[in-house]
């Protein structure tokens, strides 16, 4: 038995953590991802996009950045997708 050391649960939060943290971004889709926020941000810095819009581009880079730093993207565990190369 494996405690998950979170919560005191055994094995139901370890599996959990296991599956959600698989590597599914290869380095391209980061790079493409890491571009596109660049992107938004220098949008936003620049004034070319403002209030709600810019809101919600803005807070969509920062999914994209913190998805391309953990290499994890959630969406894509459902459905089986992987940008990984196999090797």
């Amino acid at each position: 038995m494996i405690d998950c050391g979170l919560c005191g649960c055994v094995d139901v939060c370890f599996l959990f953590w296991v599956y959600v943290m698989i590597k599914n971004i290869g380095s391209v889709d980061r790079l493409l991802r890491i571009a596109v926020a660049i992107g938004v941000f220098l949008l936003i810095a620049t004034e070319t996009i403002g209030g709600i819009p810019a809101w919600v581009l803005g807070i969509g880079a920062i999914i994209l950045v913190a998805t391309s730093a953990v290499g994890m993207c959630p969406l894509y565990l459902p459905f089986g997708i992987s940008t990984r190369s196999k090797a």
